[in-house]
Parts: C-alpha cells; sequence; structure tokens
C-alpha cells in the first residue's frame, strides 16, 4: 500500500489533479494481455478489477510476484489510444476478452480508440466482422 501512494505521488507531479480524484488523461496506453486474458495487474474474477482508485496494490497476485501495484480501469478507460499488444496462442483469452468477460477486454475505451496488435494465431481466432471494429493489425 505504501509504494502504490509513494506512486501515486509521482503520478501526481505528473497530473497535478490525480490527488484530487482526477483521473489522469493519458495518450497512449500500450497493453499487453496474458493467458488468462489479465492485463495490468488485474486479472480475472479478483476484487482490484472493481477498484475505483486511480493506482490500486495487489497482496494476492495469482502470477508472481504475489505483491504489485496498477493503475486500474479508470485510468485505462480515459486513454485516448489504448494499444494492446498480444502474440502466440491464446484463443481462449481473445475469445473471452472479444466477449467482455476477461480484464482486457473489460476496458471501455471513452475517448478514443483500442487497436490489438496481434499475430496470425491470435488473428485467426477473431471473428471477421469483430477484425475491423478492433483494428486488428497483423504487423508481427
Amino acid at each position: 500500500e505504501d509504494t502504490a501512494n509513494k506512486y501515486l505521488e509521482d503520478v501526481n507531479e505528473i497530473f497535478p489533479n490525480a490527488n484530487e480524484g482526477m483521473i489522469p488523461e493519458f495518450d497512449v496506453a500500450i497493453m499487453g494481455m496474458g493467458p488468462d486474458g489479465h492485463t495490468a495487474s488485474l486479472f480475472p474474477g479478483h476484487p482490484l478489477l472493481q477498484s475505483q482508485k486511480i493506482i490500486d496494490f495487489i497482496v494476492d497476485s495469482p502470477k508472481p510476484p504475489s505483491h504489485r501495484i496498477t493503475f486500474t480501469f479508470p485510468v485505462f478507460n480515459k486513454a485516448k489510444h489504448v494499444m494492446v499488444v498480444t502474440t502466440g496462442d491464446k484463443q481462449e483469452a481473445i475469445s473471452k476478452a472479444l466477449q467482455g468477460q476477461v480484464p482486457i477486454g473489460m476496458i471501455e475505451n471513452q475517448r478514443g480508440v483500442t487497436t490489438w496488435y496481434v499475430d496470425e494465431t491470435i488473428a485467426a481466432c477473431v471473428p471477421g466482422d469483430m477484425k475491423k471494429s478492433f483494428q486488428l493489425h497483423q504487423k508481427m
């Protein structure tokens, strides 16, 4: 918790209103997706998914290390552009993400666009009509 508070102080130096509850507005949030659909330190089914803090902490991460700090959905939702970069054998996770059932798919970009950069393995899992709306790019 102390580390999360220190990180918030650092963020507040760049975004002075963050300490007053104002959500920082990043131009770009570059995200990855784990095999379970997690992103940042936001894991499927974890109570941290409900956090409305700018930065929060987790002490029981299902993936090492157990103690982590992370930005939360309110921050990612306000980014002008969310870029998701992911590769590999993650067919189940991408399917759930496209249905909003795992954390990476729960980002609701309110200010801009979300672009997915994927390899052929993941692109093959995405229905044709979704490829256009998610602006999938096969560049890897």
